[in-house]
């Protein structure tokens, strides 16, 4: 979709809200303490970046998409949980399981619904070297 038209770092804010519609934007997330959010994707695309981001316990983040492909690039020590309602669309996951650490309760919990979509949420570790 071309040069993002919407680049954006949150670091002040707990909660995540995104709404794109018609769009392509790219975000770094570094919030310390993220509670997590609502993300809407409509004919758009949304690549948000958690790779410097912190949790405490489980948090959810809650997707509406339609027409749209969204990635979430999440840091290796987060266990990945999905409940989402698709409707032909795609869910990919590419996140193992971390290595049994003190961090194993940092869990993301991603919901919604997703119709004519695509999600994809990889681990950062992977996603770098992707980039190589």
């Amino acid at each position: 979709m071309g040069t993002p038209t919407n680049s954006k770092h949150l670091q002040d804010s707990d909660y995540l809200n995104s709404s794109t519609f018609f769009v392509f934007e790219k975000r770094n997330v570094d919030c310390k303490d993220f509670k997590g959010g609502k993300i809407k994707n409509v004919f758009g695309e949304t690549t948000l970046d958690f790779s410097k981001a912190d949790i405490a316990g489980k948090i959810t983040i809650d997707i509406t998409q339609l027409f749209g492909e969204m990635t979430l690039v999440v840091p290796t020590s987060w266990r990945v949980e999905t409940d989402l309602s698709q409707f032909l669309a795609s869910l990919q996951v590419i996140c193992p399981e971390p290595i049994l650490t003190e961090n194993i309760e940092k869990t993301l919990l991603v919901t919604g619904s997703s119709v004519f979509s695509s999600l994809n949420i990889v681990n950062a570790a992977l996603m770098e070297s992707l980039n190589r």
